[in-house]
């Protein structure tokens, strides 16, 4: 495989049929190890990113509302979002999902901090906020009414979508419209 100076591939195949305008190249030989291609993760969750242990009692509503809601709240401060946002985005370079779509968080800090650390690491991230306008006590920091969702959602769209390009062809962040399940 040869990259040129930009990052673009212009040479894959067999050693020896290395075109000999590309002989120059620097070789990194890192055998027996694999190329891959980054993986593209479908369905992962930020506001998550440190509560994937956690246990509440067997059932999703109960877990739910005992770890993950509680959870989730901690990202209204904006410097903890800052560090869960870097280490959601290293994880993710650790494990080499290079692509994913992200349920977000309902707090716009942590959107913005995590689009940030997207772009520093250069990971292509689809997200959007998490939009949940019901829920139990212990989900009340994350509710908001429609009129709030929307106007939310919609300058999350405004400043992020395609924000690194302008072009969504080629971009690195997408935003999404992500309601929370069917209850929201």
């Amino acid at each position: 495989l040869v990259v040129d100076e930009s990052g673009f591939i212009v040479y894959s195949g067999d050693h020896a049929q290395l075109p000999a305008d590309l002989a120059h190249a620097q070789v990194v030989d890192t055998r027996p190890a694999f190329l891959l291609p980054g993986f593209i993760d479908t369905h992962i969750h930020f506001p998550q990113t440190h509560c994937t242990d956690s246990y509440g009692g067997g059932q999703l509503l109960n877990w739910l509302q005992q770890c993950i809601f509680p959870a989730e709240a901690k990202l209204a401060d904006p410097q903890y979002a800052r560090q869960v946002a870097r280490d959601f985005c290293a994880r993710r370079v650790d494990v080499g999902t290079t692509t994913a779509l992200v349920f977000g968080s309902a707090f716009p800090d942590a959107q913005d901090a995590l689009f940030e650390e997207s772009l520093r690491v250069g990971l292509r991230t689809v997200s959007g906020r998490g939009i949940q306008t019901v829920g139990p006590d212990s989900a009340a920091r994350l509710l908001t009414d429609e009129q709030t969702a929307i106007t939310l959602t919609q300058h999350e769209i405004e400043r992020w979508h395609a924000a690194d390009t302008g072009d969504p062809a080629t971009a690195l962040v997408h935003t999404a419209i992500v309601p929370r399940f069917a209850l929201s």
